[in-house]
């Protein structure tokens, strides 16, 4: 089984029948998008079609769409030669199947806002986004109340000096939580008062802020 490439006339190209995988108008207006915004550069895309020996589309159906929605003529695939009928629909299903996977969510709801705001094309929608914070809101809180408490004993006739930060909402506060390595506290002084205190040295805060600022 050989693999070349090549540039054929998109109207040399034929969908694939019977394609298990659906293709309705808002993913190829995403798609479109993500074209003209990384692969503007006629014939050549990123993920470039995967044909059989036919110029049949096997990989890339829905780009296929895109692309000609965007008036190109021409375009690169990759020709893969010597597929059964059967390998051809393993191969089909296969692909797809194999980018189906979970998200780290964790790292989604730090990523999605920051480029929403700066206007970056994710594929996510502002609704998506928002369920996402939701639930990890959701998720942050319930971790909280399984935590272990940590006694906090001040020395007798030590000075502490505090810093005290207020989040107008959970996702902030979590995130922050995150971010400065926060535990929850109890005064053993105060054992009949224990709340959602958290703290942490504000030294080490600092060092946290400080390294977090670099990475930006």
């Amino acid at each position: 089984m050989s693999l070349t490439k090549k540039v054929v006339d998109i109207s040399e190209l034929k969908p694939m029948k019977d394609n298990v995988k659906k293709h309705p108008a808002w993913q190829i207006e995403k798609l479109i998008h993500s074209i003209t915004t990384y692969s503007n550069e006629e014939p050549k895309l990123l993920q470039p079609l995967v044909v059989d020996e036919k110029d049949m589309v096997i990989i890339g159906n829905g780009r296929l769409e895109a692309v000609k929605q965007l008036g190109w003529r021409k375009v690169e695939v990759i020709v893969k030669e010597g597929l059964t009928k059967d390998q051809k629909k393993a191969l089909s299903i296969l692909d797809n199947k194999s980018i189906s996977t979970e998200w780290n969510e964790e790292l989604l709801v730090q990523q999605l806002p920051d480029l929403s705001e700066k206007a970056l094309e994710t594929g996510f929608t502002e609704k998506e986004i928002r369920d996402l914070m939701k639930k990890s809101s959701d998720q942050g809180l319930s971790d909280l109340a399984n935590e272990p408490m940590y006694e906090l004993t001040p020395r007798l006739h030590e000075k502490y000096d505090y810093i005290m930060l207020f989040f107008d909402n959970e996702v902030d506060f979590l995130y922050a939580s995150q971010l400065l390595k926060l535990k929850k506290m109890r005064d053993r002084m105060k054992s009949q008062k224990v709340g959602m205190c958290r703290a942490i040295k504000g030294m080490d805060a600092i060092g946290l802020i400080q390294s977090e600022g670099k990475k930006n």
